[in-house]
């Protein structure tokens, strides 16, 4: 029997906005990936003195911690992230040994830039008026099912299924970050579904990847405004944010 305890290491993030709604990404040097500002919090460091040092030393930002919003727990690896938003107190955006670049993005940026587990605590940040998210993910993408379950579950068929804001879809979402007819979910010829963005003003993402047109495999995530859809024993799985309305099947 291993007598060795359980070890989970703590990191923390901070969540920068500007007057314009947009957030600021770091692009780590170590794997080119974007991210917001952040890293582990060392043993004596108190939460918030671990994010204003980390925020410093990756962006040359001085910052005051604000709300908490949002708990990410990495299930492969045992990390758990606390992610806070802040106030920019100080400081100059300065060019350093961790971080190769800096940018300001929107809410289209975040979903094309950053993969499905980092855009999300983006997002999460952005809703102010919502409480801290708790959410697992593997490192890249978010895994609804150990979250809850699915709100909605769509037998699929050769039919087409339709997902959009108005009651002529097959699958109507009442959320304004979908467009009226958004996208469409069809079988190919080969048996396989595919998804087809019809259009939309903010996008259709596929394993946190921004697609005009993509074939679907089994467990494949769909997000879509505050929703997010998984391909899953032969039905379209809806995971719809608690906080924001269910769509429905007509």
């Amino acid at each position: 029997m291993n007598a060795t305890p359980p070890r989970h290491s703590v990191s923390v993030s901070g969540v920068i906005p500007d007057d314009h709604g947009r957030v600021l990404l770091i692009r780590r040097r170590d794997n080119q990936h974007w991210e917001p500002p952040g890293g582990v919090l060392e043993l004596d460091e108190t939460v918030h003195d671990g994010l204003r040092r980390e925020v410093r030393e990756e962006t040359g930002l001085g910052i005051e911690p604000g709300a908490l919003t949002g708990v990410y727990k990495n299930m492969s690896r045992g990390i758990i992230a606390l992610v806070f938003r802040c106030k920019i107190t100080g400081g100059y955006l300065t060019a350093n040994d961790e971080v190769t670049a800096f940018h300001w993005a929107d809410e289209a940026d975040i979903r094309q830039l950053a993969s499905e587990a980092y855009a999300v605590r983006l997002l999460d940040a952005l809703s102010v008026d919502q409480p801290a998210a708790v959410r697992h993910h593997d490192g890249v993408h978010l895994t609804p099912g150990a979250d809850r379950r699915p709100t909605q579950r769509v037998q699929l068929s050769d039919r087409a299924i339709r997902i959009g804001r108005t009651p002529d879809n097959d699958l109507v979402v009442s959320d304004l970050n979908f467009s009226r007819h958004h996208a469409e979910l069809r079988k190919t010829g080969a048996g396989s579904y595919e998804i087809i963005d019809l259009g939309s003003h903010n996008g259709v993402f596929v394993n946190g990847k921004r697609v005009s047109r993509a074939t679907l495999a089994d467990q494949d995530t769909i997000s879509i405004g505050r929703s997010t859809f998984r391909l899953a024993e032969g039905e379209l799985w809806q995971f719809a944010d608690p906080d924001n309305p269910r769509g429905r099947e007509t």
